[in-house]
């Protein structure tokens, strides 16, 4: 018997889930991924000021993609080139990232950032919470 005639490797295929939407064109190469079960008309409000606070436009500068926090994707499967990651209440690793994060951090991948927070419908309830991303947005989109 040779050992390793007997190993048996088993590779899980990727597994992607089919609950989510992408709208949007991303001219900006702007990736925003919200949690939908925490997104109504108020959320959907408050993600358009604060893109116009950045001057982007939410259908032609961003890619918007809507998924639930059990949604597991292959961001570089969806969407090849884009420049910045803002993930709202939805963790990396369910994007395949798998990076150590901080949330309200910029963080820096490779000529890439990512910002991590917290879902929108927490985010409008907060206002030292608004600020903060506020802050994140100046320095990543307005400071240049």
């Amino acid at each position: 018997m040779n050992p390793l005639n007997d190993l048996l490797f088993i590779i899980p295929e990727e597994k992607q889930s089919a609950e989510f939407t992408i709208s949007g064109n991303g001219f900006k190469r702007l990736v925003v991924v919200i949690d939908r079960d925490n997104y109504d008309a108020q959320e959907a409000e408050l993600l358009h000021k604060m893109m116009l606070a950045i001057k982007y436009n939410i259908k032609e500068d961003v890619f918007l993609i809507e998924v639930d926090k059990k949604t597991s994707l292959s961001l570089a499967n969806l969407i090849s080139v884009w420049d910045n990651l803002i993930l709202f209440g939805i963790p990396p690793y369910n994007l395949g990232l798998n990076i150590q994060y901080k949330p309200y951090v910029i963080l820096p991948l490779e000529e890439k950032n990512v910002i991590y927070v917290e879902d929108l419908k927490s985010i409008s309830a907060n206002n030292s919470k608004k600020q903060a991303i506020w802050g994140l947005f100046q320095k990543l989109f307005l400071n240049h």
